[in-house]
């Protein structure tokens, strides 16, 4: 799955002939659909804020030996490249709000990675305060043997972390905005 994103669409029958009276074109509903876009955009990134789910629950937390290693101490933000890539887009009478990073699905929905294995190369000091010690990384060690091991293949599971959807307060909201720009454009002010 290459990315994951959400669909916002004009269903109600009520709203639909109301559309009908604004031209019976969708590029009527335009403006408003922007709206929307920007409301659910800015709530989603309020999540990553919040490190939140949209029904308002706390994301769950990290494995601690992965914690340890982040420098960014918040989940699902240690490039920012996911919630840098969360946008949306007006296509017909829907907003689509998403993502296309190949990753994204995983995160949202959780499940397991196949991680293959893995040939890696260590030094380890011989003398001194490094004496005993794992230098991964460092070429100017002056006191160390070389080793090389292999991690073997193994699974990862990823808890689900959902940053999309539309709790049904959101959703309220969006029917308000609707609703308002109905009345005002069928009132002739807009």
């Amino acid at each position: 799955m290459a990315g994951v994103k959400m669909a916002v669409s004009v269903e109600s029958d009520e709203w639909k002939r109301a559309l009908e009276q604004l031209s019976g074109k969708v590029s009527a509903i335009r403006p408003v659909l922007l709206s929307v876009g920007e409301y659910v955009l800015g709530q989603t990134l309020e999540r990553f804020r919040k490190q939140t789910a949209p029904d308002g629950s706390r994301w769950k937390r990290v494995e601690p030996r992965y914690w340890r290693k982040k420098k960014v101490k918040k989940i699902l933000t240690e490039s920012s490249r996911l919630r840098e890539s969360i946008n949306y887009r007006v296509v017909g009478d829907r907003v689509l709000i998403g993502t296309n990073l190949r990753y994204a699905a995983i995160h949202q929905l959780g499940g397991e990675i196949d991680v293959p294995a893995q040939t890696r190369t260590a030094k380890r000091g011989t003398k001194g305060k490094n004496k005993g010690r794992f230098m991964v990384g460092t070429t100017k060690a002056k006191h160390a043997i070389s080793s090389t091991f292999t991690i073997p293949a193994h699974k990862v599971r990823i808890k689900p972390r959902p940053f999309l959807g539309l709790p049904d307060k959101e959703r309220e909201h969006v029917r308000d905005l609707v609703r308002e720009y109905l009345n005002r454009s069928l009132s002739g002010g807009q």
